[in-house]
């Protein structure tokens, strides 16, 4: 192709580059308006048991999804075996996870919300 139709060939050499962006790219935007918001709701949640601004002690700013990610990457650091992907895998679920089971338990700590 390229020496009968140097033209084809340059739009089959462009389109295979563009291509190969698009499949490497796609998901690049979309990660980061997910990381960009998810830093907010974090920092947020964290701002706001740090000053006090709940109702839980201001310990509790650890029951966070951020804090509950880096700690399952932290323990499945050390192991390799196919539970361990597979907990590797549901980080960020488990970090969802630990922020709600934590904030549910220490719920009998919280005072009273009386507005």
């Amino acid at each position: 192709m390229a020496e009968k139709l140097p033209r084809c060939a340059h739009n089959y050499r462009t389109g295979i580059l563009g291509y190969m962006m698009f499949a490497k790219y796609f998901l690049l935007p979309t990660f980061v308006i997910f990381v960009i918001f998810f830093g907010i709701f974090c920092g947020t949640q964290i701002v706001a048991f740090v000053n006090g601004y709940t109702p839980y002690p201001k310990w509790c700013w650890i029951f966070n999804v951020l804090v509950g990610m880096v700690l399952v990457l932290v323990i499945t650091a050390f192991g390799h075996s196919a539970f361990m992907n597979a907990v590797r895998a549901g980080y960020m679920s488990l970090g969802n996870i630990w922020m709600f089971a934590g904030l549910l338990i220490t719920m009998k700590t919280a005072e009273e919300c009386v507005e």
